[in-house]
């Protein structure tokens, strides 16, 4: 049985930039129709470091996730509008420039002058600011 036929807003394709971040990231998505939202910071233990709820006018969405107060390293973000959800990893690296530039030098040796995915220099920045523990 149909009890609405409400559209429900539905989240796609979110983003962030800077990812890693040294303290806040923009998070960007699109939405189809307006409605609530909220959102969920949560670190690899699963606890909630952020959270907050929203409401989204349809089309372009974006937020700063301020990430300044947390110690290095992965995260999830999770987005959550009607009855979808998002899922979104998070990086958080003081030395997020350095990391960057070491990194890029490194995989720029390794693969001989080949493009490297921007994923790769990513895994590999956050990877080098967790050994170097900053």
């Amino acid at each position: 049985m149909i009890s609405s036929t409400e559209d429900l807003p539905v989240p796609t394709a979110i983003q962030a930039y800077p990812n890693p971040t040294k303290d806040v990231a923009k998070v960007t998505w699109t939405t189809t129709v307006a409605g609530d939202f909220q959102w969920q910071l949560m670190d690899m233990n699963g606890r909630v470091v952020g959270q907050q709820r929203g409401a989204a006018i349809q089309g372009e969405q974006s937020l700063d996730v301020d990430m300044s107060h947390l110690p290095n390293g992965i995260y999830l973000f999770r987005l959550q509008s009607g009855k979808e959800q998002q899922t979104l990893r998070l990086s958080k690296c003081k030395l997020r420039w350095v990391a960057t530039q070491v990194v890029t030098h490194l995989i720029r040796i390794q693969n001989q002058g080949r493009k490297y995915e921007q994923d790769s220099r990513s895994n590999a920045a956050v990877s080098f600011c967790a050994f170097l523990e900053v």
